[in-house]
C-alpha cells in the first residue's frame, strides 16, 4: 500500500487490432441471433476505474478514456463519450467506430438508425437494474428489446489478462475513528428503519469503509473487488476471491464471514424476507436472481454511502492534519516555480 502510482501519459490505445475485434464480435452476433451488443466501460461493481482484464471497451475499440459504451451493430458501431473525451476518442480509434457526443436522447436515436429490429445483447453483471430498465422502457413500443447474453468480448479476448487480487490491510480504527463493529450496527439500524430484513452492497469503497478493509485491486483506488450482504442483526457475509482477507479480518470473525465470490449468486438465491438494494448500482444479473426466487428487492440508495459520507470528529481532524501538510508542500512548489 506504499507504493506509489504516477499517473501515465502513454497512449496504451491498441487500435490498430481493433477492425479485427470488432469483426469477431459481430460474427458472435450471427451465432447469438442477436442485432447488436452492449459494450459498457464499467466491470460488475460500476467502477469508473477497472482492473485490466476488466477494459473490454479499450480492448475492442481502443478508446481508453474513463467513461463511455459502444453499441456493436451487425456492420457498425458506434462509441459514445460524453465532452471529455471527444478528441481523444477520435484520436485512439479507427474510423470503423463511428464517435457519438454522449446524452440519452443521441444514444436512442443512433439505435434506432443503426440496429437492426430484434435483441440487442447485454452482459448482465456489468450493467445496473436501472440502466437496463431505463433503456426497456425507452424501446418498449419498438421492434428492439434488450436480452442478457453471456459476455461476448469474452468469448473473443484470447489473451485476456487474469483477474489479480491485492493483499487486503486493515485501516485502523484510530484513524477511522470508528470500529469495524460499530459501523456494522449503525448500517443494521439503517436496514431496519427501513423494516428490510438485509441489504445487498456491491460497491467496493462502501465495503471498504464498512468493515475498515483496504486493498489496491485496481489502480488508484484502495479497495478490494468483493460483494457483501448485511443482515438487521449486523452478521455479515463478505464474497471476495482473496486470500489474505481471512487473516485481515481474524479480529471480526463473530460476526463476519468470508466465502469465495463464486458463492454470491447461491447466497442471493438462498435470501429471504425484505432485502434493499440499490438499483443504480446493483447489477441487473443480482436483481434478476432475487426476483426469480419470488424475492421483489426492495430498491433504494446503499445504506452505506450516506454515513461514509458524514465525517466523524477523528476523521476531520486527520483530514485537517492532510490539508496542512499538504499545504506545505504547495507552498514549496509554488516558490519552486
Amino acid at each position: 500500500m506504499k507504493t506509489a502510482f504516477f499517473q501515465s501519459f502513454d497512449n496504451s490505445s491498441d487500435r490498430e487490432e481493433t477492425p479485427f475485434r470488432l469483426s469477431m464480435v459481430q460474427a458472435e452476433l450471427k451465432t447469438n441471433r442477436l442485432s447488436g451488443y452492449l459494450v459498457p466501460r464499467s466491470d460488475v461493481h460500476q467502477g469508473e476505474y477497472v482492473a485490466a482484464c476488466d477494459e473490454r471497451l479499450s480492448w475492442l475499440t481502443g478508446f481508453t478514456g474513463s467513461a463511455g459504451i459502444c453499441v456493436v451493430g451487425k456492420d457498425r458501431a458506434g462509441i459514445f463519450v460524453d465532452g471529455r473525451y471527444s478528441i481523444q476518442a477520435r484520436k485512439q480509434t479507427k474510423s470503423t467506430f463511428e464517435i457519438i457526443q454522449w446524452g440519452k436522447k443521441n444514444f436512442f436515436q443512433w439505435i434506432e438508425k443503426n440496429i437492426e429490429k430484434g435483441k440487442i445483447g447485454f452482459d448482465p453483471w456489468l450493467h445496473s437494474y436501472k440502466e437496463i430498465i431505463s433503456l426497456s422502457e425507452a424501446f418498449a413500443h419498438t421492434d428492439i428489446s434488450f436480452a442478457p447474453s453471456e459476455n461476448l468480448i469474452d468469448k473473443v479476448w484470447l489473451n485476456r489478462p487474469a483477474k489479480t487480487s491485492s493483499k487486503a490491510i486493515n485501516y485502523p480504527a484510530e484513524l477511522a475513528g470508528l470500529s469495524a463493529k460499530e459501523k456494522c450496527q449503525k448500517i443494521t439500524e439503517n436496514i431496519k428503519f427501513k423494516k428490510a430484513n438485509s441489504a445487498v452492497i456491491t460497491l467496493p469503497d462502501s465495503i471498504a469503509w464498512l468493515l475498515n478493509l483496504r486493498g489496491n485491486d485496481v489502480i488508484h483506488n484502495p479497495i478490494l473487488h468483493a460483494f457483501l450482504i448485511i443482515d438487521s442483526e449486523g452478521n455479515v457475509k463478505i464474497f471476495c476471491n482473496n486470500g489474505s482477507l481471512l487473516h485481515s479480518i481474524s479480529s471480526l470473525k463473530s460476526f463476519v464471514k468470508v466465502f469465495p465470490m463464486e458463492n454470491f449468486e447461491t447466497t442471493l438465491a438462498e435470501l429471504s424476507g425484505s432485502v434493499l438494494m440499490d438499483e443504480t448500482t446493483a447489477p441487473f444479473a443480482a436483481v434478476k436472481i432475487l426476483q426469480a426466487n419470488g424475492i421483489e428487492p426492495m430498491m433504494g440508495e446503499d445504506p452505506i454511502i450516506l454515513p461514509k459520507a458524514c465525517k466523524n470528529p477523528v476523521e476531520i481532524g486527520h483530514a485537517r492534519i492532510c490539508h496542512k501538510r499538504d499545504a506545505v508542500h504547495m507552498c514549496e512548489f509554488l516558490s519552486w516555480l
